[in-house]
């Protein structure tokens, strides 16, 4: 394709010569699907950047908008409303009558947002320019919620890109809209001798024949001449046979595929006769590159089913591609519960957990033992045993300083790097990747039409298996009409669908291959059936868990903080088509994101409503007493407490326990929930501590300690994982309260010992720059000074200082 952007990059030139830097200009560009419209837009946003920064001044601010749907519009205008500094809570205060914000129509929502986006824009003294992506005519976005020519005095100086397809023509655009700026009508087509040589150049083919007939074939479009080059080579690179596969046999190939689609459909399902011929290439290509790789199939199940061109971070199509339940097709794992009552849990010994003492912090434990300090049991066997177990976690020297992952190894990423349909950004700190519309349409088909026909022939290889195991099932002939009917009978009454029987939803025959990419290329909606509505949303419940393991991972402060803003329209996303039909997911869902709004973007009371609304929800749903409402309420009690509402983060701490404490052990089945437990201790220990009961403080703070232990992760091999990390970094973050607990108690030395283990842990786990790191060494500081060790204290103090220095300059959203 880099032929073809420079293309783009000629265009690009009319923008840089228009007036910028009086009032506001507003720039339609409109054209045929996959014309360049957006990589025009992308491509001069780089380049207006580049143009404005000077130095002093501050750097233009650039953002890009989703305009094909008034929800994916709020979504990506709150994100910017983020970065520029505003908040949920100046939002609220704006809502109509003391209306809750989110109950507030999403029309007016953005009218809110808008309004609060143009103060930053102006306020910010610098330039801006934004781009509003594959606006639709008919999707109900309004032209009062962008920038106009003549409103410099309300959004400041800048300018708007909005791109959209031919259905806006220029007659329609300037008969609808408002004195734009200029409209720009992207219809340039690639030239043969572009089209052959970009063919070629892809296709790799050394002997090409001629092209003419395949170009016209492909009526000129950049992007099915691109994928038409892609999928000719692999076809040669996959092909177990000495025959090439040249132009003349992708041709008859493409028309057999093209004639079996016009005599299965209307012919009006398509927007245009391009179109049509985008999805063909598209659906071959996406046939082959599913034969290159098993992964490839997570891959496009996974973007397909979040929005087209919104960057999705790698670790998240990993630990979707990684999943148990994934990668055997979504059948549901057996785990391993603990065989332990709630008393046993409490008392359990440690066996201890994840980190790496070093010469000077094992030379500080070794003095300190010789004190007359008044150690629990639990704290010493903690010390003693735990060194050893601390160098077998951290033994690896190619994870020295937290900063390498232990599973990134250097072909982690290839099948991602092998596949052609994907746009990967790996310049930046989060590696993404993304995709055309025309190929996220084909990529949603494909899960229906590969994916669960193979998810269905595993349950029924099962269900025989399970069936043998009995004299009964052995004599008894195996129904499998009955089976799989049964199976989707009850997918759907998990969402509250109405199962309907249908020979639609027999399985498709994925060895007739003009079959399989015919229907494939069909939109998506033509081919739905309540049954495969169901399966959408048991993948959006796959993904979520993806998601939510992702936010999990805090090893890098400033990478966790970066992923979670990239992750947020997501959430959005997947929540706002989860709410009707899946409250439990909704709400387990909504815990996570108000844990992102208080811990990343600061909003404590925007996390609050979230916690309350999502407690109200699980109350219906589990009752009063469950493990679900305490895991809610452990959350609101975190929060409450960040914001120094101390009594009612205890009040609320104290029901979750209550309600821990009251569980039967069999309610208590897995390890997150006894880490949950954990947790709630470990929070409610810090909360009594602030209001002055030290004693209960330490005994709630042990017993957390003490619990973690008992879920210690296992590690035959030494080999480090983001289990381990994870849980390391858990148990650090308890010692460095034991520690302050300790001092508080006036056991200065043993308090001196724990924080000097803790911090040893954090670095080992996430490197210096860590704000776990800054609370460590804070609260270190203060047992040296105690201690009398000045000098050591003050240096605590100001290497403290200097790291929250540097993440609050890196982090600053």
């Amino acid at each position: 394709r880099s032929e073809y952007i420079s293309q783009l990059e000629e265009e690009c030139a009319t923008f840089l010569n228009l007036p910028l830097f009086s009032n506001i200009k507003v720039v339609f560009l409109t054209g045929p699907s996959a014309s360049g419209k957006s990589q025009i837009a992308r491509l001069y946003a780089e380049k207006y950047a580049k143009k404005l920064k000077v130095p002093i001044v501050k750097p233009p601010v650039i953002a890009t908008l989703s305009g094909d749907s008034i929800e994916n519009y709020l979504s990506s205008l709150r994100s910017l409303a983020v970065e520029l500094g505003s908040t949920p809570s100046d939002w609220s205060r704006e809502s109509d009558n003391g209306t809750s914000f989110s109950n507030l129509s999403s029309s007016r929502q953005i009218e809110i947002i808008v309004e609060e986006v143009s103060k930053k824009l102006k306020a910010s003294g610098g330039r801006w320019l934004l781009i509003i992506d594959n606006l639709k005519s008919d999707c109900g976005i309004k032209e009062a919620w962008w920038p106009q020519s003549d409103q410099s005095n309300i959004w400041g100086k800048g300018c708007v890109l909005i791109t959209c397809n031919e259905a806006l023509t220029p007659n329609l655009i300037e008969k609808v809209y408002d004195k734009p700026s200029k409209i720009l009508k992207v219809n340039k087509r690639l030239t043969e001798s572009e089209a052959a040589s970009l063919l070629h150049q892809i296709s790799g083919d050394q002997a090409p024949t001629n092209p003419t007939i395949l170009i016209n074939l492909l009526l000129y479009s950049p992007l099915a001449i691109s994928l038409t080059g892609t999928y000719i080579k692999l076809k040669n690179a996959n092909s177990k046979e000495n025959i090439r596969y040249d132009y003349d046999s992708f041709v008859k190939e493409f028309e057999a595929i093209r004639t079996d689609i016009l005599n299965r459909s209307s012919g009006n399902q398509f927007e245009n006769t391009e179109s049509l011929t985008d999805r063909i290439v598209t659906g071959m290509c996406i046939q082959q590159c599913s034969q290159i790789d098993q992964r490839m199939h997570s891959i496009f199940d996974v973007l397909g089913a979040f929005e087209p061109r919104r960057p999705v971070p790698v670790s998240v199509v990993k630990a979707f591609t990684n999943d148990n339940e994934i990668t055997k097709f979504r059948v549901s794992s057996q785990t391993k519960t603990l065989e332990t009552s709630n008393s046993d849990l409490k008392s359990q010994e440690l066996n201890p957990s994840a980190g790496q003492v070093s010469k000077e912090s094992e030379q500080n434990a070794n003095s300190s033992q010789n004190d007359s300090s008044q150690d629990s049991g639990i704290i010493r066997t903690f010390i003693a045993e735990g060194k050893k177990i601390y160098r077998t976690y951290f033994s690896n020297s190619s994870l020295e300083g937290g900063n390498k992952q232990a599973d990134d190894t250097e072909d982690d990423n290839y099948y991602i790097q092998k596949c052609p349909l994907l746009w990967r950004d790996e310049k930046s700190d989060i590696e993404t990747i993304s995709v055309h519309p025309t190929i996220h349409s084909v990529m949603q088909n494909w899960y229906l039409l590969s994916t669960i026909p193979m998810m269905e022939k595993l349950h029924l290889s099962e269900q025989k298996i399970a069936g043998k195991s009995s004299w009964f099932g052995q004599v008894k002939a195996f129904d499998e009409v009955a089976c799989l009917e049964a199976y989707r009978r009850k997918l759907c009454e998990q969402f509250n669908l109405k199962f309907e029987p249908s020979n639609n939803e027999a399985q498709s025959d994925l060895t007739d291959q003009i079959s399989l990419i015919s229907n494939l290329v069909m939109p998506v909606g033509t081919i739905y059936t309540s049954y495969q509505e169901a399966q959408k949303y048991s993948l959006l419940r796959y993904i979520s868990k993806s998601v939510v393991a992702v936010t999990k991972n805090r090893r890098s402060e400033i990478k966790y903080r970066k992923t979670c803003k990239l992750l947020l329209p997501h959430f959005a996303s997947l929540m706002n088509r989860l709410q009707a039909v899946d409250l439990k997911k909704f709400s387990e869902l909504l815990d996570t994101v108000a844990m992102i709004h208080s811990d990343v973007l600061n909003e404590d009371i925007y996390s609050i409503e979230m916690l309350k609304h999502s407690l109200s929800i699980k109350k219906k749903i589990y009752g009063d007493k469950e493990y679900q409402i305490a895991h809610t309420l452990t959350l609101l009690g975190i929060v409450l407490n960040s914001l120094n509402r101390l009594d009612e983060s205890k009040a609320s701490l104290e029901e979750a326990l209550s309600i821990f404490n009251s569980l039967p052990t069999k309610k208590m089945p897995d390890l997150h929930q006894v880490r949950s437990l954990a947790t709630t201790l470990s929070t409610l220990g810090v909360v009594c501590s602030n209001l002055g009961d030290h004693k209960r403080s330490r005994e709630l703070l042990e017993r957390a300690l003490s619990l973690m232990q008992t879920i210690q992760p296992q590690n035959p091999m030494g080999i480090a994982s983001d289990e381990i990390f994870n849980h390391a970094a858990d148990v650090a973050a308890m010692l460095t309260d034991i520690g302050h607990s300790y001092l508080l108690n006036g056991e200065t030395s043993s308090g001196h010992r724990l924080l000097q283990f803790a911090l040893n842990i954090h670095q080992n786990v996430h490197g210096e720059e860590h704000y776990e790191v800054v609370r460590t060494l804070t609260v270190l500081s203060v047992a040296q000074m105690i201690q009398g060790f000045h000098e050591d204290s003050r240096k605590s103090r100001d290497r403290a200082g200097a790291i929250r220095a540097s993440l609050n300059s890196s982090v600053a959203i």
